[in-house]
């Protein structure tokens, strides 16, 4: 079974010995890989950051976000990834919602200029939105934007987290509808800070049922275990799983 988890890049230089102690904990599950987010308003996680974690002998998957990248940056970044021997990206639009001259503005643009210069050297995931990305007016232009990223290249859908299977089962049925048929991974967020889960939630428009909303964190766990079994029931290879870098973070399947 796939296991995977996501990093934050560390704030200041000084959380960096922190996150780098709690991927050695994390490691102990023998994750495929340890993804890393970019930031806001950063193009990719800070190389030394990634270098870090290579040389711990960890996998690394860094996120690239299209809109703050230059052609030039983008050429310079891959070249960089290259000598770290990093083989996997995650390719996606970014947050800034400002849209700058001789930047990339979204992930296809993005993955069809990697594909153009780094050919098939790296593994490209994507993402996608169960419950429709924030910025779609309804899940068939979600459908289009998913179509697009994999014709421009893409080999792998990870998708945003969800908690309602129910949304999750209607995405791989337009999924099939759409004839796409390359591996969807889902992401899973622990609701292990309740306050912080329903804002992120109410900022990315994912639903919470009231299961996960309990104050009870056995609670919150036992119902994070019984979806996570029905996403397998469904067919996912596995979960890739958000930490959001909590010292809090709890994981049991």
């Amino acid at each position: 079974m796939h296991l995977s988890f996501e990093l934050c890049p560390p704030k200041t230089p000084e959380d960096t010995a922190g996150i780098v102690e709690m991927a050695d904990g994390l490691n102990q599950q023998h994750p495929a890989y340890f993804a890393v987010s970019t930031g806001p308003h950063h193009a990719i996680a800070p190389i030394s950051f990634l270098q870090r974690l290579v040389e711990k002998g960890f996998t690394v998957v860094p996120h690239l976000a299209a809109r703050h990248f230059t052609h030039q940056s983008l050429q310079v970044t891959l070249s960089e990834l290259k000598n770290l021997n990093i083989q996997r990206i995650i390719a996606l639009r970014g947050e800034s919602a400002q849209k700058k001259e001789n930047h990339f503005h979204t992930a296809v643009e993005l993955v069809k200029k990697i594909r153009e210069i780094s050919g098939d050297q790296f593994y490209l995931t994507v993402t996608a939105y169960p419950e429709r990305h924030p910025d779609s007016h309804n899940a068939e232009t979600d459908m289009t934007v998913l179509q697009h990223k994999i014709v421009a290249g893409a080999n792998q859908i990870l998708t945003q987290y969800c908690y309602n299977i129910h949304a999750y089962q209607r995405f791989l049925e337009n999924c099939e509808a759409a004839k796409i048929t390359i591996p969807i991974l889902p992401g899973v967020l622990p609701v292990t800070d309740l306050d912080l889960v329903l804002r992120l939630a109410n900022q990315h428009q994912v639903s919470v049922p009231t299961a996960f909303r309990q104050a009870d964190q056995r609670v919150r766990e036992q119902a994070l275990q019984g979806y996570c079994q029905q996403l397998l029931k469904l067919g996912a290879p596995g979960y890739h799983v958000f930490t959001l870098n909590s010292r809090k973070f709890i994981l049991t399947f």
